[in-house]
């Protein structure tokens, strides 16, 4: 790749290529088990590997507009390697107690990982590349850390003009970020502890929902709910340097509820519905719908 620029007085040649390697290995595999005729088992578990290597060499002239002898050469290098790994794990279990009630439970976990090490060494040169100015050479590493965790039960009753759903589920996510900037000298790595820090981040999410659904009538049917949810949070930024505020932490709960009316006759319904959600604005909202049925 070419690409010329002029920038504040300076003409900027750049050339460049890039090389990458990738390898990925899938695999999933799985299991349904029938304990008999009213409940089953299934089991699924995948995983993804992946192996990544970039290679970018880039060779950048920077030189003066007015004095196009006057200037520099900038050799650059970046090297990534970035192995990740993704691994899911999920269980249900179905039972049909009998013709009106049945009951569901999952649990799923995942475990996701990135270890990227990437090298940055860079020479400054006169414009014939024979007098090297200055070699700045550095590197970082940036690994992440990513478990999830989450588990539901539902449970539904049918009776003879309605039906009543319930359940709960818990989630858990906790993510680790680590960064770490090296100084290269003399082919060692020397920590930057002002451009080095963690930050972890965890979360609980804990819900309970019951919704009832009801048709009195070929021409009316109904449906409420309510959610409640609550949420607990921490985030944590670490790092040798002191920082303000380096921990923050949430607990909160929100209740979500809905309610809808449908009217049926003939070709038309119209049906109207109010209910909260987990917006960025928070705001209940009142839908109404008029579809003549051609």
């Amino acid at each position: 790749m070419v690409d010329v620029k002029k920038q504040s007085g300076f003409i900027f040649d750049q050339k460049s290529f890039s090389l990458s390697h990738r390898r990925g290995y899938n695999f999933s595999t799985g299991i349904d088990y029938t304990i008999n005729s009213k409940q089953s088992i299934s089991i699924v578990a995948r995983g993804i590997i992946n192996e990544n290597n970039n290679e970018l060499n880039s060779n950048t002239s920077i030189a003066k507009i007015n004095h196009p002898t006057e200037g520099e050469i900038l050799y650059s290098q970046t090297l990534d390697i970035m192995p990740s790994q993704n691994y899911n794990f999920n269980a249900n279990y179905l039972n049909t107690i009998n013709d009106n009630t049945s009951l569901s439970a999952d649990v799923s976990y995942g475990k996701y990982t990135t270890n990227k090490s990437t090298d940055q060494p860079n020479t400054y040169s006169s414009l014939d590349g024979l007098t090297i100015f200055r070699s700045p050479h550095n590197a970082f590493d940036a690994d992440t850390k990513i478990d999830l965790l989450s588990a539901k039960i539902d449970i539904e009753k049918k009776y003879k003009q309605f039906t009543l759903s319930s359940g709960g589920k818990y989630s858990y996510i906790n993510t680790q970020n680590q960064f770490t900037f090296y100084d290269v000298t003399n082919g060692q790595n020397e920590i930057d502890i002002n451009k080095s820090n963690d930050f972890n981040y965890e979360e609980k999410v804990t819900a309970l929902y019951a919704i009832l659904s009801a048709k009195p009538s070929d021409f009316l049917s109904f449906n409420a709910g309510l959610r409640v949810e609550n949420t607990a949070s921490i985030g944590s930024l670490i790092s040798q340097i002191p920082i303000n505020n380096n921990e923050v932490k949430r607990n909160y709960t929100n209740f979500l509820p809905n309610v809808s009316i449908a009217f049926n006759e003939k070709n038309n319904e119209l049906s109207l519905g109010i209910g909260r959600r987990i917006t960025p604005t928070q705001l209940s909202r009142l839908q109404i719908h008029l579809n003549p049925e051609s």
